[in-house]
C-alpha cells in the first residue's frame, strides 16, 4: 500500500491554520517542522552542550506541514480541495502565512497510522480535565477528570489551542442539570468531557461518518453511553432540538452559517460555546451574534485563537 504525504510551507503563524485544514480533509496525521520551536542553545547551561547541528541546519527556512493520506479513488479529489482552500486563505487571510505553496510525494507503506502515536502524551487543560490517550498509561490524581481518547482520523486531539479553550470553558459552565448540544463532535472529546463534568443529557452531532464512528467508540471506552448520543447529522438539516449549552470547535464562517440554528435550539438564558475562531475574524463572529440578540458573556484567547461565549437572552 502506498501514502500520499501533502507538504505545505507556510510560517509560525499559519502551521495551525494548514494543519486544521488537513485534518479537516482526513490527514491520518500532520507534523510540523519550525525553526523557531528550536531553542536558542546560548540561553541554555550545560545540558545544551551536546546537540547536532546538522539537524538544526536540516530544519526548513520556512515552516513546513506534513500530512499523510491514504492512496484511494478519493485522493486526488481531496487533494484539489486543499489547493483550493490554501488559495481562498491567501486571498482572504490577514495573517503573514508564508507561500502556502503545496508540494506532494508518494511514499511506501509505512505504519503511518499509528507512529504518530508516539509523540501523544496525557496531558492536563483547565483545572482537573486530563485528556489520556487510551494506549498510555496514567496515574490518577486526586479530583482529576480524565477523558479517555483515541482520535483515529478525527478532528479533536484535544491537543490544540482551541480544543484547550472548549475544555477550559466546559469546566467553567457544564453542571449536572444542563442539556448539551456538541456541534461537529469530531473525536467526541468535548462531548465526552461534558457528561465527566455532569452532564446527563447530551447530544453529539457530526456529517462525518468517520467521526461519527470514532466519536462513537470514544464514548463507549469511557463508558458513557448512556448519557452521550452521537448521531451524523447537519444542525442545519436536523429538526428542533433543545439544549441548554450548545459547543462548536470550528470554524468562523462556519459558526456564523449555524447561528440562526442553534439560537432556535438553544433554551432560554441558555450558552453558545465556540472556539476556532481566528483573532481578525472576532468581529465578523460578534456582529452575527448581535443581529441575533446573543450576549457576549466570556472570552478566552491563545495566540492567534479566540473563544467566546454567548448567552441566549430571549
Amino acid at each position: 500500500m502506498k501514502w500520499v504525504k501533502v507538504i505545505v510551507h507556510t510560517s509560525t503563524e499559519g502551521q495551525d491554520i494548514v494543519s486544521d485544514l488537513l485534518m479537516r480533509q482526513n490527514a491520518v496525521g500532520t507534523e510540523i517542522k519550525d525553526r523557531k520551536d528550536i531553542p536558542n542553545i546560548n540561553n541554555f547551561g550545560l545540558e545544551w552542550e551536546l546537540y547536532d547541528e546538522s539537524l538544526i541546519n536540516a530544519m526548513p527556512e520556512d515552516v513546513e506541514v506534513y500530512a499523510w493520506f491514504d492512496l484511494n479513488s478519493e485522493t486526488n479529489e481531496k487533494i484539489l480541495s486543499i489547493k483550493d482552500e490554501l488559495k481562498t486563505i491567501k486571498q482572504n487571510d490577514s495573517l503573514p502565512l508564508g507561500t502556502l505553496d503545496l508540494e506532494i510525494e508518494y511514499v511506501d507503506d509505512e505504519d503511518w497510522s499509528n507512529v504518530w502515536k508516539q509523540y501523544y502524551k496525557p496531558f492536563r487543560v483547565g483545572k482537573n480535565i486530563v485528556v489520556k490517550p487510551s494506549w498510555e498509561d496514567y496515574e490518577r490524581q486526586e479530583n482529576d477528570i480524565v477523558i479517555e481518547l483515541d482520535p483515529g482520523m478525527a478532528f479533536g486531539t484535544g491537543s490544540h489551542a482551541t480544543t484547550h479553550m472548549c475544555l477550559e470553558l466546559l469546566e467553567k459552565y457544564v453542571s449536572s442539570d444542563k442539556a448539551i448540544m456538541d456541534i461537529g463532535t469530531g473525536s467526541g472529546i468535548l462531548a465526552i468531557c461534558c457528561a465527566l463534568l455532569g452532564a446527563k443529557k447530551i447530544l453529539a452531532l457530526d456529517i462525518n461518518a468517520d467521526a461519527v464512528r470514532i466519536a462513537k467508540e470514544n464514548v463507549d471506552k469511557n463508558g458513557l453511553n448512556e448519557y452521550i448520543k452521537v448521531v451524523q447529522s447537519d444542525l442545519l438539516k436536523s429538526e428542533s432540538i433543545n439544549c441548554d449549552i450548545a459547543v462548536a470547535n470550528i470554524i468562523a464562517d462556519a459558526v456564523i452559517m449555524l447561528m440562526p440554528s442553534v439560537k432556535n435550539s438553544i433554551n432560554k438564558n441558555g450558552l453558545f460555546i465556540v472556539s476556532g475562531i481566528l483573532k481578525d475574524r472576532k468581529n465578523d463572529v460578534l456582529k452575527e451574534a448581535e443581529k441575533l440578540s446573543f450576549t457576549l458573556l466570556d472570552t478566552l484567547s491563545d495566540k492567534e485563537w479566540v473563544a467566546l461565549v454567548f448567552k441566549q437572552e430571549s
